[in-house]
This record gives structure tokens, C-alpha cells and sequence, in this order.
């Protein structure tokens, strides 16, 4: 494995730099978009494409718990329109972004849930399943270009 891409530490700020882009997460580590798909395969198991997904999505969560509007979490993260973010985020994770969120929510503060409204550990865990803890994402998504 490359040395220099092996001491480097922050990657999920630089991934913000990068815009969530590959080749530009390789221009900003000095390398190869080849040596950083290397490298992504062999550290985290997934090409760059796969990992930035989940920095992506990891990122609008936060700004999302954090009140921001989805206008401003959609540019953040690197879409032109807020429909963009959530046709993308509903692909990755089964959910819009706003109930996904309050799902997060509910999971943390367990409110008393009426009885034919889906509970929300259910909730959560089929979010889970189907965006696999944001870590592995349908095939669709994550193909490696």
C-alpha cells in the first residue's frame, strides 16, 4: 500500500473538499485515481465511489439532525436542487431524508408510538437493512466506474 495515502488520516473532511468526487479525492491525496482505487479496495474493502456514498449520506444526516433546510443540506453536499438529494437519498437508504431523520429521532427518544403506526425500532431496522448501516448500498449505486 502507498505510504502517503497510508498516514493520511482525515478522509472524510477531504472527501468535503473533494466534493464527494473521486478524482478529485485523488488530485487532493497526490495520486492516481488507480492507486486511490488500490487503496480504497484494500483499507475499507469498497471502491472510492461506494465509500464517498456513504460520506455523502453521513454528511446530510448531519446537517439534516442539525435543523439545516434540505435547500441548504442539498447544496452542502454537492446537488444543484434539493430533489436531486432526496431522489438520491431515498435510492441509498429506502427513505426521504426528512423521515429518515425523524426516524433517527424517534430511535433516540422513544416516544409512545399509536398502535398501527409502525414502531421505531422497525423503522430504524428496515432503514438499516436496507441501506446496509450505510456502508454497502444497492448495486445500482455502487458500481465502480
Amino acid at each position: 500500500m502507498d505510504l502517503l495515502l497510508q498516514r493520511i488520516e482525515d478522509w472524510e473532511p477531504r472527501a468535503r473538499e473533494a466534493q464527494h468526487h473521486a478524482a478529485q479525492l485523488a488530485r487532493l491525496c497526490k495520486c492516481s485515481l488507480r492507486k486511490l482505487e488500490r487503496f480504497f479496495q484494500e483499507r475499507f474493502r469498497l471502491c472510492p465511489r461506494q465509500w464517498l456514498i456513504g460520506t455523502r449520506i453521513r454528511h446530510a444526516v448531519e446537517l439534516l439532525q442539525q435543523g439545516r433546510p434540505i435547500k441548504d443540506v442539498a447544496l452542502e453536499v454537492g446537488f444543484k436542487f434539493p430533489s436531486g438529494l432526496c431522489r438520491f437519498f431515498r435510492k441509498t437508504t429506502g427513505l426521504p431524508p426528512i423521515r429518515y431523520v425523524q426516524s433517527l429521532v424517534r430511535k433516540q427518544t422513544s416516544p409512545i408510538v399509536a398502535r398501527d403506526a409502525p414502531s421505531s425500532s422497525s423503522l430504524s431496522s428496515s432503514v438499516e437493512e436496507r441501506a446496509g448501516v450505510m456502508s454497502r448500498f444497492p448495486s445500482r449505486l455502487a458500481r465502480c466506474q
